[in-house]
């Protein structure tokens, strides 16, 4: 078991997000938790747990500046959330994407446009930001949804929606607050190959979930929320808290098969450093 504080004595240069001390309370004063001390490096992809109530969604809230009162040092990409300016946030939310446990899809669009929804909002021409959203539901196996209105898609085939509208402005940073909580074992596994091929294309990942078989399946670091604190647990002996690699945090492979029909930036599998153990990728059109 490594404390927080021994992660944060390790902190590596090319850094995500940085806690430094961070303690965060509810308005009424009730202390979410105390000193919580962690970095999370460019390309990390990281587990994180705790109970109902631990304070998993404040943590990621924190993040990307929905709660905005904390003390201690918080560093997303180098910038500082307390003196970051409202003039900024639109930017600074451009680069994190955020998939949440609800899906918050609009009933009234249909699929591709509820994914095109945040590039026309920053100002993409409509057809072009449908072409984008279409390559996308393409890649991961919605290709024929695309007209389609949430109200008659599956929960997994929900959440994939919500993630592809996510990712569409090519974020550094993905952050899913419990992403597989209204779908079985079998469908989170094929959603978590979807997560899995964004961390092998470099993207930066905090994962809130409470699925034990996920976690030890797949086998990431895990930040634990328990008792007002945070603490990292790796048992993985490739784990190496001074220097976190991609190919020490990647012990089990789901990633998809080639999309030849695809184009960039989604084309073909991602790199990486071991050979594929599981690939799930092939029926998660049924998810």
């Amino acid at each position: 078991m490594f404390t927080a504080a021994t992660v944060n004595t390790f902190i590596p240069k090319d850094t995500a997000i940085s806690f430094d001390r961070v303690t965060f309370a509810y308005k009424q004063g009730e202390e979410v938790f105390r000193d919580a001390n962690f970095a999370i490096p460019k390309g990390g992809f990281f587990f994180l747990n705790g109970a109902s109530g631990s304070g998993k969604s404040s943590l990621l809230k924190l993040i990307y500046n929905a709660n905005k009162y904390y003390l201690g040092s918080l560093k997303v990409m180098g910038q500082e959330m307390k003196t970051i300016k409202e003039r900024q946030l639109p930017d600074f939310r451009r680069k994190i994407g955020i998939v949440f446990q609800e899906f918050h899809l609009f009933d009234h669009l249909s699929t591709v446009d509820n994914v095109a929804l945040p590039l026309t909002l920053n100002g993409e021409d409509l057809r072009r930001a449908r072409e984008k959203a279409a390559e996308l539901l393409s890649w991961i196996g919605l290709g024929s949804f695309l007209h389609k209105m949430p109200t008659i898609l599956s929960g997994g085939q929900r959440q994939r929606v919500a993630m592809a509208r996510a990712i569409v402005n090519d974020p550094e940073i993905i952050l899913a607050d419990e992403p597989t909580g209204h779908v079985d074992d079998a469908n989170a596994m094929k959603i978590m190959a979807l997560f899995q091929s964004l961390h092998g294309k470099g993207k930066t990942l905090i994962l809130s979930t409470h699925n034990r078989t996920i976690m030890e399946t797949m086998g990431y670091p895990q930040l634990t929320i328990a008792n007002g604190t945070v603490s990292l647990k790796k048992e993985d002996t490739r784990f190496s808290v001074s220097g976190i690699e991609r190919s020490h945090v990647n012990p089990v492979d789901l990633s998809p098969e080639r999309e030849s029909n695809i184009s960039r930036p989604y084309a073909g599998e991602p790199f990486y450093t071991q050979a594929p153990k599981v690939n799930l990728f092939k029926e998660v059109e049924n998810v």
